[in-house]
């Protein structure tokens, strides 16, 4: 028999009310406002027994058996007082479910759960809930199942580490979702997830996007490295990399990666692929995709540039440096440098010609691209029409 308790009384209409929350604490768990009635179903519907005291006043939970629409069922009672709600609600629950919810009620309000004393009654501005059934002591027996027990090793920004190996994922401490194979860390999401009224992940197919691009983002080496070398026998090996944004790769990420592709020990899918196209556009790792270009890729750069400055006679250019085996099908262009892939250069100089203008326009972020072109436009008109430009508008026609 488990007792959960707290300190203040509860308000009887949130108790037995759907919708409203029996608690005022900010957890996922409240969020339905149905936790406590369900919780109250699957222990009656289970042969179990539960009492409320508020304050001194006793409150007993039990069931009487009604036909409605021909359909017989046990109506939830309180006090002999038929409420609102059956039996049948949480009716695919499990006991830990029922158990989680009571837990959590009292854990918001700043209370404990413990075993009940042989003559456990009501105390004075306390709100206690007692239940003598088998299914509920299991779980409170098996609570850091349910609960994360826990402080986290490692900190992936929406998702924390825990030590050890685990089969569940948690959602700000709480268990939601159980995976079919364990994991190399215990996962507890921090953000913001969707839950079902079951208060289970209701997107469980968003969770490798979730758990790749954290790790990716990261700076804790020892998860990284973890998670990239993972067999097939845990649940990171299914986590496919191509999921996660390039742009928030961290460089720790892009340095154990790096270390282990050139090992040939990365097994999980995609990672290779974000390596290639996160470090194609960071300084510290470009280096290892540099190639020199053949005589006919410095014909083909030499050829688009001309082509540009036939029109545009003021455009400059930085060095040009070639890139191989990137992924990337787009010119980029700093102070410094242009990075041309490739496989833009094999497309011929006048595919090259209009990457390298979208780059030029891009390179100038004090300004829109569409911007910095217009006024590249209308300078070059000028210069053709020569003075009387200004006062004759016709121009602009021949623009169009």
């Amino acid at each position: 028999m488990i007792v959960f308790e707290n300190d203040g009384l509860i308000d009887m209409r949130a108790a037995t009310t759907f919708g409203v929350s029996a608690k005022v604490g900010d957890s996922p768990i409240g969020f339905f406002g149905t936790g406590f009635k369900m919780a109250v179903g699957v222990i009656l519907r289970n042969g179990g027994s539960i009492t409320l005291y508020r304050g001194c006043a006793k409150y007993e939970f039990g069931k009487q058996l009604r036909r409605i629409r021909g359909k017989t069922v046990h109506i939830v009672t309180m006090n002999g007082d038929e409420l609102g709600f059956t039996t049948d609600v949480g009716k695919n629950w499990k006991a830990w479910q029922a158990y989680r919810e009571l837990h959590a009620n009292a854990l918001d309000e700043g209370g404990s759960i413990r075993v009940a004393d042989a003559k456990e009654r009501g105390e004075k501005g306390k709100t206690k809930i007692i239940v003598d059934w088998s299914g509920i002591d299991e779980a409170f027996a098996d609570a850091d199942k349910i609960f994360l027990s826990t402080k986290p090793a490692f900190d992936l920004g929406e998702v924390e580490a825990h030590p050890g190996e685990s089969r569940i994922i948690y959602y700000r401490g709480l268990r939601v979702f159980e995976l079919t194979k364990p994991t190399r860390f215990t996962y507890n999401l921090t953000g913001y997830e969707m839950l079902t009224e079951d208060r289970t992940l209701r997107f469980p197919s968003l969770l490798p996007g979730t758990l790749a691009n954290a790790i990716a983002g990261c700076d804790c080496a020892e998860v990284i490295e973890a998670v990239l070398t993972a067999k097939g026998d845990f649940y990171e090996q299914s986590i496919d990399f191509s999921d996660a944004s390039s742009a928030k790769v961290s460089d720790t990420f892009l340095r154990v990666a790096q270390r282990l592709k050139a090992d040939n020990a990365i097994r999980v899918r995609g990672a290779k692929g974000l390596f290639t196209e996160a470090a194609s556009t960071r300084e510290e790792f470009v280096g290892e995709f540099y190639v020199e270009p053949t005589i006919v890729e410095r014909e083909i750069i030499e050829e688009a540039k001309a082509l540009l400055t036939s029109r545009c006679p003021n455009l400059t250019f930085p060095y040009a440096r070639v890139l191989k085996g990137t992924g990337r099908d787009s010119v980029w262009m700093t102070a410094s440098h242009i990075d041309i892939p490739s496989d833009v250069l094999h497309q011929g100089p006048n595919a090259l010609a209009r990457q390298l203008l979208k780059a030029l326009a891009s390179h100038h972020s004090d300004r829109t691209a569409s911007d910095w072109l217009v006024d590249l436009i209308i300078d070059r008109v000028a210069t053709l029409r020569g003075p009387k430009a200004n006062d004759d508008a016709d121009w602009l026609d021949e623009v169009a």
